[in-house]
């Protein structure tokens, strides 16, 4: 129970409410002072008010009724509060808005999050048990995949060789590929073709509420391998014979079957100089989709070598571009970049560069 300020004993609690209410329908601290015999200063007035008791309402928690906290203008919204727990909400006449952080509010809050939690853990479990009745045969895979499968459980595995990492993981000091978006079109490509599948360790916000999985980067994975007859290959053992089986193949016939990748490798590699190189001079660099495209037909003719030259000297370009006020902005600047590379390259073969 709380106690009537020294200054307000004189007055009965009908008062009191009057007194307040005439002060929310905007009659002066100064006048009220003087009408109720007040000794305080008109700043002082509402903070010295008691809160109303409020006999329709109770706590939740403590089932006691609750009490109005009275607020100076204009936030005299009606704030209800238990002087026991200090659990509170704001209520209008339109509605009721419960934002409150006490000791309860806060523990009744963790309770529903951790049984949501619950909840989305074992549906996200019990779509990994389906998921895991079926395997892919490892004679089924191109050499692309096993490069992309031995790439993963080499750079990722964890100390025991339960599973793998996530790409994002901070612990790793290296990435997948290149780029951040060639490491997650891996990822992906490897999930869609059910090579890999989602580790019971699991990273719940990468899941949404029924269980399916909607971030690929943050959570860890588990080899889907093995020989057709067993269960699949433990990640050892999949590492073992994935390093053992690429080993064998003639450069000639692995160049053949991974062409594609290797020339996207390329690509990225490029693209990643170009955001080094960016990043040192204050260069803004967005038009990626435009030098992949320029990218892939000048690779038909120079060596990446030779590109990263084109790159740097483009990346020079647009610094210069920027720098001497001819440029709108740093993006602007960027976005000459795959036009200098690509009218780059093409002076460099009308005059035969070596």
């Amino acid at each position: 129970m709380f106690e009537i300020h020294e200054k307000l004993v004189h007055l009965t609690e009908s008062q009191i409410d009057e007194l307040y209410e005439k002060y929310l329908n905007g009659e002066k601290c100064r006048d009220l002072i003087l009408e109720y015999n007040i000794d305080v200063t008109p700043n002082s007035l509402v903070k010295i008010l008691p809160p109303k008791i409020n006999e329709e309402i109770t706590c939740k928690y403590c089932e006691i009724s609750m009490y109005s906290i009275r607020r100076p203008r204009p936030n005299s919204l009606s704030e209800l509060t238990c002087l026991e727990c200090n659990h509170s909400f704001y209520q209008t006449d339109l509605y009721t808005n419960s934002d409150c952080w006490c000791d309860n509010c806060r523990l009744a809050e963790e309770a529903i999050i951790s049984k949501k939690d619950e909840q989305k853990e074992k549906a996200i479990l019990n779509k990994l048990e389906v998921a895991q009745k079926s395997t892919v045969e490892y004679s089924s895979l191109n050499v692309e995949q096993k490069v992309l499968l031995l790439s993963l459980i080499y750079w990722f595995h964890d100390s025991t060789f339960q599973y793998m990492h996530s790409i994002h993981d901070t612990e790793k000091d290296h990435n997948l590929a290149p780029t951040s978006e060639m490491s997650y079109r891996i990822i992906k490509q490897l999930a869609d073709e059910k090579l890999i599948f989602p580790h019971k360790n699991l990273y719940l916000n990468s899941f949404n509420e029924e269980g399916d999985l909607i971030d690929l980067e943050l959570v860890s994975w588990t080899s889907n391998i093995g020989d057709g007859a067993s269960e699949r290959f433990e990640l050892l053992d999949a590492y073992e014979l994935l390093r053992s089986d690429l080993s064998e193949i003639a450069p000639y016939f692995f160049i053949e079957h991974t062409q594609k990748l290797l020339y996207e490798l390329s690509i990225e590699e490029v693209l990643q100089y170009i955001d080094f190189r960016c990043s040192i001079l204050g260069v803004s660099f967005s038009a990626r989709k435009k030098t992949q495209e320029y990218l892939t037909e000048i690779l038909k003719v120079f060596p990446v070598t030779k590109i990263f030259y084109f790159a740097n000297k483009a990346v020079q370009n647009a610094h210069l571009f920027y720098a001497e006020g001819k440029a709108q902005s740093k993006s602007h600047a960027g976005n000459t970049i795959p036009n200098k590379i690509n009218s780059m390259a093409n002076k460099a073969l009308i005059n035969n560069w070596s």
